[in-house]
């Protein structure tokens, strides 16, 4: 019993003495109310689009190009290989944003290569409609895909 009593002695003594010392007891973190956003980890793999005639472009196409880029990329399912290959599509995209005449005009890829880019091509479809800065629709585009493998 006196063990007791000299351990709560110290207790309450040590508590004291701590606050007299100027030492707050941590405080508890509210619980967050809401996760933070996490980055999708960036692919090794590449989609770029640009204009099929190699012209430059002003910011306004830039933009509408990179659009054209994300969805297609959101689309594009690789076909696993060992090596990297590189297939480039060229598709024209209407003044409404139908997508026509998509065909490869290269490859480093196997036929199933191919066919995967092509099918992004096509699964992305429809597209915002193509703007008035493009000064001559329907316009064709040219979509590189880049595959690294890991």
């Amino acid at each position: 019993m006196r063990f007791i009593l000299c351990l709560c002695a110290l207790i309450v003594t040590a508590s004291m003495l701590s606050a007299c010392s100027g030492s707050k007891a941590p405080e508890e973190k509210p619980a967050a109310t809401a996760a933070p956003a996490v980055e999708k980890p960036k692919s090794p793999h590449n989609v770029m689009v640009s204009l099929a005639a190699g012209e430059s472009m002003t910011r306004d196409q830039q933009a509408y190009v990179i659009q054209l880029q994300d969805k297609i990329a959101a689309k594009w399912q690789p076909v696993p290989a060992k090596l990297k290959y590189s297939v480039g599509i060229e598709f024209t995209v209407t003044k409404p944003g139908l997508v026509t005449d998509v065909k490869a005009v290269s490859s480093m890829g196997s036929r199933k290569t191919i066919e995967s880019c092509r099918d992004a091509i096509l699964r992305a479809d429809h597209f915002d409609a193509l703007p008035a800065y493009f000064k001559t629709p329907p316009q064709t585009f040219l979509c590189e895909f880049m595959y690294n493998p890991q």
